[in-house]
């Protein structure tokens, strides 16, 4: 694995997604383990975001509170972001149903693992170790949960956190665990979030996440767009 290899990252082997894409049942796999052995504070977050450099420093100064669930502002990571301005990527049809709003954005405009590559080809996260890229904001997703809670709604003031930065202290909120009657990744996250009240949801201000690549497109495994 990548991560284990690079980021000293120990991974959890397990076959709880089933014939499906059963994310929920998979992250209750690594939230018990977490759990049995004592650790605290944990992010559940997404292979494609980058995250800002000393964040755990940042968050020392945050005052956070054990009962809370925190999120993370979030926008695409874009070729200029790079340096890039020349090169447009071309349309795929994985994308045709997929409203841009949803998408984070002009696909077309989207930095890809190429392009990382292509800039850095000795280090391809070199360029998004300096803060720049972090402190330009979008505003959250605004949406109402569909189905399994139709009264949650996320807003401009309230939020919610979704799985690509879900922080929280797993001990004291060890009643908090991912549904696992979803068969796809699209909404267990939501549905996640609305177990904190409302005035228990917070997202950690001043700095975003970048996503690479578009969004909404591997809720049911992995697809590749390049």
């Amino acid at each position: 694995m990548l991560s284990a290899n690079h980021n000293q990252a120990k991974c959890i082997v397990t076959d709880e997604f089933g014939e499906s894409f059963n994310k929920g049942a998979a992250i209750n796999v690594a939230l018990k383990q977490l759990r049995e052995q004592g650790e605290e504070w944990i992010m559940i977050t997404d292979a494609d975001i980058f995250w800002p450099p000393k964040l755990k420093d940042y968050l020392l100064y945050q005052d956070l509170d054990s009962e809370r669930l925190y999120g993370f502002y979030r926008r695409v990571l874009l070729k200029e972001d790079l340096g890039i301005f020349n090169k447009d990527n071309e349309w795929h049809e994985l994308l045709d149903d997929i409203d841009p709003l949803y998408l984070g954005g002009d696909y077309k405009k989207f930095a890809t693992m190429s392009d990382c590559a292509q800039i850095i080809p000795n280090d391809s996260r070199a360029r998004l170790k300096i803060m720049n890229p972090y402190f330009k904001i979008e505003p959250p997703e605004v949406f109402s949960a569909m189905g399994w809670n139709s009264n949650v709604e996320s807003t401009l003031d309230n939020p919610l956190p979704l799985g690509y930065g879900q922080l929280f202290n797993c001990q004291v909120c060890s009643d908090k665990w991912y549904p696992e009657q979803f068969e796809t990744a699209a909404g267990c996250d939501s549905y996640f979030s609305s177990l904190w009240e409302r005035d228990h949801r917070h997202f950690i201000p001043k700095l975003t996440t970048l996503h690479l690549g578009p969004r909404m497109v591997h809720w049911d495994g992995r697809k590749i767009l390049e």
